[in-house]
């Protein structure tokens, strides 16, 4: 039970992490004017720059919560190698 959650853990953080991560990249390269705002007339939206700051806080702290996730997993799974006896 305790590694499908971690390994549940592990591919959900990596999804929402570079889901973050993809939209942080797009809005990095946009070209915003004085006030901090781009405005995109195919969609109609105005994207504001303190949301590349938002996104890129997203995208670090589910890149750390699957790298502290994906190590309890290698160190449950290395603690379960060594009990297990050898036939």
């Amino acid at each position: 039970m305790k590694k499908t959650i971690l390994w549940t853990l592990n591919i959900s953080t990596i999804i929402i992490g570079s889901f973050f991560g993809v939209i942080w990249f797009n809005r990095l390269g946009l070209e915003y004017n004085s006030e901090g705002r781009y405005f995109d007339q195919t969609a109609l939206v105005v994207y504001q720059k303190e949301g590349v700051l938002v996104y890129g806080i997203l995208t670090l702290f589910f890149a750390i919560i699957g790298i502290i996730s994906w190590t309890i997993t290698r160190k449950s799974k290395q603690t379960y190698l060594k009990s297990k006896p050898i036939k």
